[in-house]
């Protein structure tokens, strides 16, 4: 679907709270018994595989969506982000946007439908 903020040439980058590096899956899968966990891992996972409601929104959409780890990020996203994973950024061509904060995606309570929501709220009212 595309809103009159988005089009073809339009990206939504999701950055996960964790490396995407085996020792960095690790310490996640460790730090879920801590109680620690990525807000966004929880909407698009359920276990180690991807969530299929997910996977079909990415699929749909008319922009670009990617899912990056903090260490896949390149440089200017990195700084961008910096202390505000998990999100969800958006970008025209004109710099990082942030769509959704780690704020909006635990209200979303790990559902897919709710973030679809958030989602598509945000990029109705963005200029």
């Amino acid at each position: 679907m595309t809103s009159p903020v988005t089009g073809p040439s339009t990206r939504l980058i999701g950055v996960y709270h964790a490396d995407g590096s085996f020792m960095g899956e690790l310490r996640y899968a460790m730090g879920l018994f801590r109680g620690v966990h990525c807000s966004l891992c929880d909407i698009s996972h359920g276990g180690v595989r991807m969530k299929e409601a997910f996977r079909q929104w990415m699929e749909s959409r008319s922009e670009t969506v990617k899912m990056l780890h903090l260490d896949e990020q390149p440089s200017d996203l990195a700084a961008f982000t910096l202390g505000q994973t998990p999100c969800l950024v958006l970008d025209r061509g004109a710099g990082w946007e942030m769509l959704l904060g780690d704020a909006d995606l635990k209200a979303c309570g790990g559902d897919v439908a709710s973030f679809v929501a958030a989602v598509e709220a945000r990029l109705a009212a963005a200029p």
